[in-house]
């Protein structure tokens, strides 16, 4: 099943709107001189990861997604691997760690047949106009180096609810957090689909539903409904204040779908 969506930025007046790429891979991009020096971590999926020159608490949240399926690939600093353990905390503390990781190994399962299990987070070397993205047959998350050019990312990626991030629960969430929350927005909405199925709904039933709302209340109202729930998800994980229509659409479809399943079960994304 091959889909994709590209998260793109798009100058309008004063503006950019941001989307993100869904099926091979989903990049956007900033262009900052990288330091060579810069301490990094080689960590590999499959293996022990990146937890070397993390602190010892950090280290022990690493350790702790590792053993849930979670991998590193690539060169992480330090800052990157906490920043990422950051989101998946937030993520896994909104509707339960649980529920988290059971989304996960749906969304990764489905779309990869059967063959993959557990996510990885990828670190991409290179600087090209994408910053995410989202392979849903590799069961992957990549990060390109531009994500971390602030620079680029102020001229060329400028959504409508920027500033609104600084309102984020329980602190201010970074552009950075925000991008890599956008990805597992998709993921959690494709691991969504077959649930909707099995309650008789269409499996765009959460797209389906936010496309029947005012098109200025969208996240990202120049590109598709798919575009604009990922954010949306990710908005609604950091407690981020929406319009009553939006808090409506959450109270009435997107949070009753979150909700944990008390017949599913999950011990491990390894499994």
């Amino acid at each position: 099943m091959q889909r994709k969506r590209w998260f793109t930025g798009t100058v309008v007046v004063v503006m950019l709107s941001l989307t993100m790429v869904r099926g091979q891979a989903r990049t956007q991009a900033l262009d900052l001189t990288v330091d060579q020096s810069a301490v990094t971590i080689q960590a590999e999926p499959q293996v022990a990861g990146p937890t070397a020159q993390l602190s010892p608490s950090q280290a022990v949240r690493c350790d702790h997604w590792l053993a849930l399926g979670v991998h590193f690939k690539g060169q992480w600093q330090p800052e990157r691997v906490t920043m990422a353990l950051s989101v998946l905390d937030h993520f896994a503390s909104s509707f339960g760690e649980e529920r988290f990781v059971r989304l996960i190994q749906q969304a990764v399962s489905e779309a990869s047949d059967g063959q993959a299990g557990g996510l990885t987070f990828a670190m991409d070397p290179s600087r090209d106009y994408w910053i995410a993205s989202w392979t849903p047959q590799m069961g992957q998350n990549t990060l390109s180096e531009s994500l971390f050019d602030q620079a680029h990312l102020d001229t060329h990626y400028r959504w409508r609810f920027l500033d609104d991030l600084a309102e984020a629960q329980p602190r201010a969430v970074t552009i950075q957090e925000f991008a890599l929350g956008h990805e597992l927005g998709h993921l959690i909405i494709d691991a969504l689909r077959e649930e909707h199925i099995a309650k008789q709904l269409a499996p765009s039933f959460l797209e389906d539903t936010y496309a029947e709302l005012y098109l200025d209340y969208w996240a990202d109202p120049l590109h598709d409904a798919n575009e604009s729930l990922a954010s949306e998800v990710a908005l609604w994980v950091y407690g981020i204040r929406r319009s009553r229509a939006v808090r409506d659409y959450q109270e009435q479809a997107l949070v009753p779908a979150l909700a944990p399943q008390s017949d599913l079960a999950v011990s491990s994304l390894a499994e």
